[in-house]
């Protein structure tokens, strides 16, 4: 019996050696399976915003007093903004703000409450439907539904007399802050002075100085020394201090620029006239351009300068930005770099096929250092398709063999 149990424990022992050393000739294979995606060769810089831009000028030195938002597109002859005079009473003007404001908290209150003027009407409709519950109630002698019919009904009138009321408050108080507001305006007419636009455009209510420094007619002349400059003084200096309360402008909002800095490579990877995208201060969405300049300078560090018509409303409000700059984006199928290998000369990966390795051709579009792009030819059944598992470490691999 013993010799027996013996024999068993060396046929056991012997068994997982061999199983041991099978899967140590044999490991199981990495896998991955094969998605559609894209890729992009982009690049991140810090950017200046490059605009042609107008100061509007007047004849009366003081406070700025906006009549339209910032980023609005105005018309030539729009009332955009007031000069209030130093000399203006401080209290009217304080005065005068805070009836602004208010007017502006009630015109928006106004707006939401127009959506249920209907409910009067639903309210009326529920006083009839419950007063004919009443006259059923008491042909009938059910004294306390009578009860609980006349306490609803009075809650519903409560609640109608409510929402009318409220409405003819708000009209009231409306009317008697309007009449407040020319009262006080007229107090300050002869201290204030209209601004209106001169030509269409974008309004900004304040300046920063480089109006008349960076303008789209002169982007492509900027040099890696000027960029440098402007942009030290951007970051050393943040936008809200330099801000110039005291004047507006006005944005042509047709064309504009960002330009960057990027070294000497990357400079090589692009042509003036190549249409690219950008992406602003990491928002999602991409901006269609076209590269306009690359300053030829000696050194490593040059500007390229991309142009633009596409519609950012964000533009309108910075002079710098952290700004995407992307060469192209390439979709198809995404496969692990590890997963690429040649066959005869032929790129391609090798996918699981009935438990087998199986050679598949691939054309690749675009690869960094972890994951290709390659096209989808779905023709060619010894091309990868959509869905394949392929083989991450593909050396030594050959067709047919058995994959666990």
């Amino acid at each position: 019996m013993k010799n027996k149990f013996t024999k068993l424990m060396a046929v056991c022992a012997l068994a997982a050696v061999v199983i041991a050393a099978y899967f140590m000739l044999n490991p199981p294979q990495n896998k991955e399976m094969v998605f559609s995606g894209s890729m992009e060769n982009a690049t991140k810089h810090m950017g200046i915003i490059i605009r042609n831009e107008k100061r509007v000028e007047t004849n009366l030195s003081g406070t700025v007093s906006a009549k339209v938002a910032d980023g609005t597109l105005v018309p030539a002859g729009k009332l955009i903004a007031a000069i209030v005079n130093e000399n203006a009473d401080k209290d009217v003007q304080d005065r005068l703000a805070k009836i602004n404001k208010r007017i502006g908290e009630i015109e928006s209150a106004k707006k939401v409450s127009d959506n249920f003027t209907d409910d009067i009407y639903k309210l009326d409709s529920k006083i009839s439907e419950k007063v004919s519950s009443l006259v059923y109630y008491t042909n009938i002698g059910d004294v306390q539904k009578v009860l609980e019919t006349k306490a609803e009904i009075s809650a519903l009138y409560d609640k109608k007399n409510k929402v009318g009321g409220e409405g003819a408050a708000t009209k009231d108080d409306l009317a008697g802050l309007n009449a407040q507001k020319q009262e006080l305006e007229a107090l300050l007419a002869e201290y204030e002075q209209n601004v209106f636009a001169p030509e269409p455009g974008i309004f900004i209510s304040h300046t920063d100085g480089y109006e008349d420094i960076l303008s789209v007619d002169n982007a492509k002349n900027l040099t890696y020394s000027d960029f440098k400059s402007i942009a030290d003084k951007l970051k050393k200096n943040d936008e809200k201090s330099i801000a110039e309360n005291d004047s507006i402008k006005l944005i042509d909002n047709y064309m504009w620029c960002v330009a960057l800095s990027a070294d000497k490579d990357r400079c090589k990877d692009f042509t003036v006239g190549e249409d690219v995208f950008i992406r602003i201060d990491g928002d999602t969405k991409n901006i269609k351009g076209s590269i306009m300049s690359i300053s030829e300078e000696k050194g490593s560090n040059h500007v390229i300068v991309v142009s633009t018509t596409a519609y950012d409303a964000n533009s309108y409000m910075q002079r710098s930005c952290d700004v995407e700059l992307i060469k192209n984006i390439y979709s198809g199928l995404k496969v692990p770099v590890s997963a690429l290998t040649k066959k005869d000369g032929v790129d391609g990966v090798y996918a699981v096929s009935d438990n087998a390795a199986k050679f598949k051709t691939v054309e690749i579009v675009y690869k960094d250092d972890k994951y290709a792009i390659v096209k989808e030819n779905n023709a060619d059944a010894n091309s990868l398709l959509l869905y394949d598992e392929v083989l991450t470490s593909p050396d030594k691999m050959y067709n047919g063999k058995i994959i666990k």
